[in-house]
């Protein structure tokens, strides 16, 4: 399954040449016209996705070609969450013996909620980040419940030899300790990986 992590449309040249000259209603962001090419299942955002502000956002996000989630960014006005939470999707697949199977795949992402620090000015009074791993305690059990035989986490998290508290930035660790989660994408971990006390003990 291919998925988009985040951290797209900002961090090279031509993020910050898109973004100073706009999108029109119809305009593709040149990073959708590459993706649309390609064969993605979903995807989510990152925390860069936010430095332009969010009318840009979701100019940039109506060229992609595939659906976005985010359960963790909620509307301030209705309280609600900004994007679709997550997504159920029924995907052919060929099991061991060589049969065609239908799984159902529930795919949920997360930002971290650090993005209300770094892009205060975009977003203070628009929008409220709710903490990483009691979101997907929220959510996934509802996932299970309508069907996902498979919940993949598509996380814009790292990791963090850190003990658990509320409004980690990097908790894909104990995203993975979250009952019924089978699956985790993570992001923010440049370098080599896997690193010494990456992990608690």
């Amino acid at each position: 399954m291919l998925v988009d992590n985040g951290d797209l449309i900002q961090g090279s040249p031509l993020g910050d040449y898109m973004a100073a000259k706009g999108l029109k209603d119809g305009d593709i962001h040149p990073v959708y016209k590459a993706l649309n090419t390609l064969d993605y299942a979903v995807g989510n955002l990152g925390n860069h996705e936010f430095n332009y502000g969010l009318d840009y956002l979701h100019n940039a996000l109506a060229g992609a070609k595939f659906p976005y989630v985010n359960a963790n960014i909620i509307d301030v006005k209705t309280q609600k969450p900004l994007f679709t939470p997550y997504l159920i999707k029924e995907t052919s697949v060929i099991d061991k013996d060589g049969n065609p199977q239908t799984l159902k795949i529930g795919y949920i992402g997360f930002v971290p909620p650090q993005i209300m620090i770094w892009d205060k000015a975009n977003l203070s009074g628009k929008v409220t980040v709710n903490d990483i791993t009691e979101t997907a305690r929220k959510y996934v059990p509802e996932m299970r419940e309508k069907g996902a035989d498979i919940v993949v986490v598509i996380a814009h998290s790292g990791l963090s030899a850190d003990p658990y508290h509320s409004m980690a930035e990097n908790s894909v660790y104990y995203l993975s300790e979250v009952p019924g989660v089978d699956a985790n994408y993570l992001s923010e971990v440049p370098g080599v990986w896997p690193r010494p006390r990456r992990l608690p003990r």
